[in-house]
C-alpha cells in the first residue's frame, strides 16, 4: 500500500523515458566487444591458467591485431582447435606461447568452427546454471520475510589465512558479507583466478551449515574486467556484485562504451546464474548536495532498472543503494531522509533496497557516529528496506530495531500533504524533468556536461577506451548468442 500517494502516470512515465534513453545505447552495445568480453569468453571455456605469471586470455587477446579481434576471439580459438585437433585448453597454451601462427592458418568455415565448439559451450553453461540453481535452493531454503538483512565488510587483508576474520565478521546473525577490493585494482586490465573467492566461499559455507544460516557473499567487480571478474565470481559461489557502469564512468573516469558494453555482458552472465546485481548510485551523494539532489539518484535508478530488465535480470535479483547523505543544518532534514528512502521503496517494489552507512555527518566521535548510524537503520526498518549495512560486526542498535520495530513498517502513515509527501512529490518531478532532458540530449552527451554529481566526462574517452572494438559483421561469439537467448 502507497503511503505516499505518487502520482502513478509519473512513476510509468519515467519508467518508458528510462527505456527510450536505454535504447540507443544497447543499440551501441551490440555493435561493439571489448577486451575483458573476450578473455571472459576464453574463461568460460576453462582457460584459467597462467603462464610467468600472467593469465593465458591476457597472453592470447593481447597478441591479436583489431581486424582479428573484431571477429571474436572464439573464431580464432575454435579455428586453431580445428586445424591441431586440440581442445580448448591445449590451443590456448599454444597460442599464449605463439607457437600458433594464426595469420598463417588455414581458412576452416564457421559452421564447422561452431560445431567444434558446441560441446565445450554447452558444457560450461550447464555448469552455470548448475550453479544459480544451487544458490537459488539455498536462498530460498534460508529466505526470512520478517527481517531486513545485516551485511559487514571486511577486506582482503583482514580475513587472515586461517579466516578468523571472516569468523569474526559473522557472528550476530550476519547474512551477508562484502569483501572490499584493494584499491585501484579495478582499474588494472587482468585478472589473476579467484582462488581466495573459493576459499572464502569455503569457509562461509562451513560457518553457515553449522549455524543454519546461509551467508550470501558480495564483492565489487566494477572495473577494466568486470566481464572476467563476473565469470570467476559466478564460478566460486559469488552470490552478489557491485556491477555498475555509471559510477565506474562517474567515480572512475573509465570509458563511456566501455563501461556500458562490459556492464551488458556482464549481466547476461548474472542473470543466466541468477547472481544478484548491487548498484551504487549512492555513491554520488558523497559528491553533491543530496538535499537539493538526491532526484538525480532516483533518475539513476530508473536507468538501473531499465539496464536490467535488458540483460534478463528479475527484478528482485537488483539491489539498489541508498545512504543518509543530507547536511545536518538542514531544518527537518531527517524527514527528508525519510521521505527519500520510502519512496525509493514505493518506486520499486520487487527490487532490494540497501542501506548503506550515512555518508555525511560521520564524526570522530564514535558515540555519535554510532547514534547517527542508529537512526539511519531506523528509517531502513521503517520503510521496509532489505539490507542494512553495519559499521561493526556488533551492533545492539540494529539488532534492537529489527526485532523490537519489526512491524513498525506497517504501522505508519505520513501526513497529507504534510512535509514528508510533499518533498517526495517535488523529488519525483525533478527526476521526470531530468530523465527528459537526457532523453533529448543523450546520455552520453549528459555525462559529458556533468549532469550527475557535476562531473563531466569524455564521451570519446576515458580509462581502457582502447580496449573496446567495433564488431565485424562476421563476429562470432558462442557464449554471448546463448545467454541473449
Amino acid at each position: 500500500m502507497s503511503k505516499l500517494n505518487l502520482d502513478r502516470d509519473i512513476i510509468e512515465s519515467c519508467r518508458l523515458t528510462a527505456q527510450k534513453i536505454i535504447h540507443p545505447i544497447h543499440e551501441m552495445v551490440v555493435r561493439h566487444s571489448t577486451l575483458s568480453i573476450e578473455r571472459a569468453t576464453l574463461r568460460f571455456l576453462g582457460i584459467h591458467d597462467t603462464l610467468e605469471g600472467m593469465p593465458l586470455v591476457n597472453l592470447i587477446v593481447d597478441q591479436l591485431p583489431p581486424q582479428f579481434l573484431s571477429k571474436g576471439i572464439a573464431y580464432w580459438l575454435g579455428r586453431a582447435m580445428l586445424l591441431n585437433h586440440a581442445s580448448p585448453i591445449g590451443v590456448a597454451l599454444k597460442m599464449a606461447q605463439r607457437k600458433i601462427d594464426l595469420k598463417k592458418m588455414a581458412p576452416v568455415p564457421l559452421p564447422a568452427i561452431r560445431e567444434a565448439l558446441h560441446g565445450p559451450v554447452r558444457n560450461s553453461l550447464r555448469r552455470l546454471e548448475q550453479k544459480g540453481q544451487r544458490r537459488q535452493q539455498l536462498l530460498e531454503k534460508h529466505f526470512r520475510s520478517f527481517a531486513s538483512l545485516k551485511l559487514v565488510s571486511i577486506s582482503q587483508d583482514d580475513i587472515g589465512k586461517d579466516s578468523k576474520g571472516i569468523h569474526k565478521k559473522l557472528k550476530n546473525d550476519v547474512s551477508y558479507l562484502e569483501v572490499e577490493r584493494k584499491s585501484g585494482s579495478e582499474l588494472l586490465e587482468y585478472v589473476l583466478n579467484g582462488h581466495h573467492t573459493r576459499d572464502i566461499r569455503r569457509h562461509l559455507d562451513q560457518w553457515g551449515q553449522k549455524n543454519n544460516l546461509y551467508i550470501r557473499l558480495l564483492e565489487d567487480a566494477t572495473g577494466l574486467c568486470l566481464p572476467e571478474e563476473t565469470m570467476i565470481g559466478a564460478e566460486n559461489g559469488v552470490d552478489a556484485l557491485y556491477d555498475d557502469a555509471l559510477h565506474g564512468i562517474v567515480m572512475r573516469d573509465i570509458d563511456m562504451q566501455r563501461a556500458i558494453v562490459d556492464q551488458h555482458f556482464s549481466r547476461l552472465i548474472m542473470a543466466r546464474a541468477q547472481m544478484i546485481v548491487h548498484t551504487r548510485e549512492d555513491c554520488l551523494l558523497k559528491l553533491t548536495d543530496s538535499y537539493r539532489n538526491f532526484y538525480q539518484t532516483i533518475a539513476l535508478q530508473f536507468l538501473q532498472e531499465q539496464w536490467c530488465r535488458k540483460a534478463r535480470i528479475e527484478d528482485d535479483h537488483l539491489v539498489l543503494s541508498f545512504s543518509f547523505a543530507i547536511d545536518s543544518a538542514v531544518e527537518d532534514g531527517l524527514l527528508y531522509e525519510m521521505a527519500q528512502a520510502q519512496m525509493v521503496r514505493e518506486i520499486f517494489p520487487k527490487a532490494f533496497i540497501q542501506c548503506g552507512l550515512p555518508i555525511r555527518m560521520q564524526s570522530e566521535n564514535s558515540s555519535s557516529s554510532s547514534i547517527l548510524n542508529g537512526i539511519s537503520s531506523l528509517v531502513a526498518v521503517l520503510t521496509e528496506f532489505n539490507i542494512i549495512k553495519l559499521d561493526s560486526e556488533d551492533s545492539p542498535i540494529v539488532d534492537y530495531l529489527l526485532q523490537g520495530g519489526r512491524s513498525l513498517g506497517t504501522e505508519v502513515q505520513w501526513q497529507q500533504n504534510g512535509k514528508v509527501i510533499r518533498r517526495a512529490r517535488a523529488i519525483l518531478d525533478n527526476a521526470q524533468k531530468l530523465l527528459k532532458t537526457i532523453e533529448r540530449t543523450g546520455l552520453t552527451q549528459c555525462l559529458s556536461q556533468g549532469v550527475f554529481a557535476n562531473l563531466s566526462r569524455d564521451p570519446e574517452g576515458g580509462l581502457g577506451a582502447q580496449g573496446v572494438f567495433r564488431r565485424d559483421k562476421d563476429y562470432f561469439n558462442p557464449l554471448w548468442e546463448e545467454l541473449e537467448r
